[in-house]
């Protein structure tokens, strides 16, 4: 812990001391580069925040719907096999004319 206390001792003066520098690129002072910094991060957190709690609560509606939807699934597979079920004797009775109907045209092409 002692260390880690002159550390932060040293680098806290050493980052004052830079901050008061004069910046060539914009006429200003290092700190006021450093301001806009910690202004973008801070905008930047906030808004963060502010997405992450909207996920978690996209999450809990999708968590709290899940089950409903699992539900009706369900209800739409069994409804498609009952479908399938009865379905099937006339799709058997349609392939039976099918067949007979070519049958029937292939006969006529030999006359």
């Amino acid at each position: 812990m002692k260390f880690f206390a002159i550390g932060l001792g040293i680098g806290s003066a050493i980052g004052v001391a830079v901050s008061f520098l004069p910046n060539a690129k914009n006429n200003g002072r290092v700190k006021d580069d450093v301001k806009n910094w910690v202004d973008d991060t801070s905008n930047e957190v906030k808004t963060l925040s502010i997405g992450s709690k909207q996920a978690l609560e996209s999450s809990n509606e999708l968590a709290d719907e899940l089950p409903q939807a699992q539900k009706t699934l369900t209800s739409l597979k069994n409804d498609l096999s009952n479908f399938q079920v009865s379905i099937k004797p006339n799709i058997e009775a349609i392939k039976s004319e099918l067949n007979q109907t070519l049958s029937s045209v292939d006969k006529i092409k030999k006359i």
